[in-house]
């Protein structure tokens, strides 16, 4: 099944948590959705109480991605873009102490996920990740089917991806071709072409706002990553965090902030040996972050999510002249490539490919910043670095 309707490039890349954008994000987005159907049909004040069916891949790894928690965040009507980790743990401990859920309207209904999340042994037919949310009010039984589908995206059994206006962009692009068509023929770039498409979503100011605001995310993950004090990751098989050790044997610094720690790379000079080394580590640190639910940027899924920052953190740290406005074009052109995988896609592998796009993009990044920066003059950098090479 493909998908050829218009997607702005903010739904292939957007702020997520970890560690599965398909078992934390999907069945999270699905509570969220689940409880504003609720509200639609005016079953708030009824509602006693709810249950969840897993099916599947969801019922069979489930726990160990962390599904049961993240769907009693939804079901408090919670967002993983707005909650910090700490608020996510004390509503988990609130709802194991008195197995109730508070809606926005004050109400309290029951929910024991002990009881109330059944991981069935079925799978249902429309894909492996479905998931059945039953309300149970005063007066009937309600209920809805949600499918997890990769990427954080959610549709329901009527194949509609849920929560989402169907919009239509003036230049209709679903492939490389289309977009390289569109180019030539309106003499623009690619970036340019991206951002007239995102128009039919978003004024120019709210692009780049949520563009900087997901760099700004990527930033603080890879920061978050290094410095994390955790000694081992989630999960009960005791593995330990590897990236602040990278950290410490590649720099002296302890950085205060994410800021900090970007601003002082951008001054160094590094050899191609550390600065591999160095993307490797930035890479890592997202990936552990993600295993730990922490906040990230899924793109275009939580298993990839360590690939786009660390290009763009080596783009931004290493090369010379890349500035605020550099990372902006990245994530339109990054994101753009995505839209096209996830529309050839089936329903099955919506996001299976998504990953190759960002070796097309860093192909293109890396070939406008070469002839960007022969137009430009090089940044000086000094040639210190702190502590000896990383073993």
């Amino acid at each position: 099944m493909s998908d050829h309707r218009s997607i702005s490039v903010f739904e292939i890349i957007k702020v997520g948590v970890g560690p599965s954008s398909s078992h934390t994000m999907g069945p999270w987005r699905a509570a969220l959705f689940f409880i504003e159907e609720l509200a639609r049909k005016d079953l708030w004040q009824s509602l006693q109480r709810i249950e969840v069916i897993l099916y599947g891949s969801l019922s069979k790894t489930g726990k160990g991605h962390g599904s049961d928690q993240a769907i009693i965040a939804g079901l408090h009507y919670n967002h993983f873009r707005i909650i910090s980790r700490s608020e996510w743990i004390a509503l988990l401990e609130a709802n194991k102490a008195c197995h109730e859920i508070a809606l926005p309207n004050g109400r309290h209904y029951n929910f024991n996920p002990d009881e109330d999340i059944i991981y069935s042994k079925e799978t249902l037919p429309f894909h492996p990740n479905g998931m059945t949310f039953r309300a149970h009010t005063s007066n009937d039984v309600y209920e809805h089917t949600y499918y997890s589908i990769g990427g954080g995206f959610v549709v329901s059994t009527a194949s509609e991806e849920v929560g989402k206006n169907m919009v239509k962009t003036p230049f209709q692009c679903n492939s490389g071709e289309d977009a390289l068509r569109y180019c030539k023929q309106l003499n623009v770039s690619f970036a340019q072409l991206i951002r007239a498409n995102e128009h039919a979503w978003h004024n120019d100011k709210s692009i780049d706002n949520q563009a900087i605001e997901l760099w700004t995310v990527m930033k603080e993950t890879i920061y978050q990553g290094l410095l994390s004090s955790e000694e081992t990751l989630p999960g009960g098989l005791n593995v330990k965090r590897r990236a602040p050790l990278m950290l410490s044997k590649l720099i002296d610094l302890v950085p205060q902030s994410a800021n900090e720690l970007f601003d002082h790379l951008r001054g160094q000079s590094f050899d191609f040996a550390q600065i591999n080394t160095w993307v490797s580590t930035f890479a890592l640190a997202v990936n552990e972050e993600n295993a730990g639910y922490g906040k990230i940027v899924t793109s275009p899924t939580n298993g990839a999510s360590g690939v786009l920052p660390s290009v763009m953190a080596y783009a931004y740290c290493f090369l010379p002249n890349i500035s605020e406005r550099d990372m902006i074009e990245c994530i339109l052109v990054a994101g753009e490539i995505g839209t096209y995988f996830k529309k050839g896609a089936t329903i099955r592998g919506v996001t299976g490919a998504a990953q190759s796009s960002f070796l097309v993009f860093f192909t293109l990044f890396i070939t406008n910043a070469k002839k960007s920066n022969q137009k430009r003059k090089p940044r000086k950098t000094q040639k210190t670095y702190a502590s000896g090479d990383p073993k």
